[in-house]
C-alpha cells in the first residue's frame, strides 16, 4: 500500500502527512521524485501568476491616469493599485522566500510603507519601525515554530 498511494499526492502538504507517518522508513526512490515533482508544479504556478499580476501593474503605471484610480473605492486611497500592489508583492515574496506566510507578512508591510509615502506621512523612522516590527515577528515565527 505504501508504494501504490505516493501517485495519488495531489499537494505538498498530502506528501509531508504521509512523510511524517511514515518517519524513519527508507523511503523509495519514487517519493524522492514526486517531492521534487510537487514543488515544481506549485513553483510554476507562482512564476505565472507573479508574471501576470507584475504586467497588470505595470499597465496600470503606464495606461491609467492617477486621478481615475485614487477615488475609485474609498476617496484618496488608490485602494485599487495597492491591493493589485500587494498581490505582486506577495507572489514574488512567495517564490523568493518559499513561505506564502512569511510573504504575505512582508508584503503587508511594504504596502502599509508604500501607503504612508502616498499619504505623505511615510519617513525613513516609520521605514525602519516596520522593518523591526517585520524582523521581530519573522524571528519570532522562525522561534515559535
Amino acid at each position: 500500500m505504501y508504494q501504490e498511494t505516493w501517485l495519488y499526492f495531489t499537494t505538498l502538504r498530502q506528501f509531508k502527512e504521509m512523510e511524517i507517518k511514515l518517519k524513519g522508513r527508507n523511503r523509495p526512490r519514487k517519493e524522492k521524485k514526486l517531492r521534487k515533482r510537487v514543488i515544481q508544479k506549485h513553483y510554476g504556478r507562482l512564476v505565472v501568476a507573479t508574471f501576470l499580476s507584475w504586467s497588470v501593474i505595470g499597465l496600470v503605471v503606464f495606461k491609467v491616469d492617477p486621478e481615475n484610480i485614487k477615488n475609485l473605492v474609498v476617496p484618496n486611497s488608490y485602494l485599487l493599485f495597492m491591493l493589485l500592489l500587494l498581490a505582486g508583492l506577495f507572489f514574488l515574496l512567495s517564490i523568493i522566500l518559499m513561505s506564502s506566510k512569511r510573504a504575505l507578512w512582508w508584503s503587508m508591510l511594504m504596502v502599509i510603507f508604500i501607503y504612508l509615502r502616498v499619504m505623505g506621512v511615510g519617513s525613513l523612522i516609520n521605514g525602519l519601525l516596520l522593518l523591526a516590527v517585520g524582523v521581530t515577528f519573522d524571528v519570532y515565527g522562525r522561534l515559535k515554530s
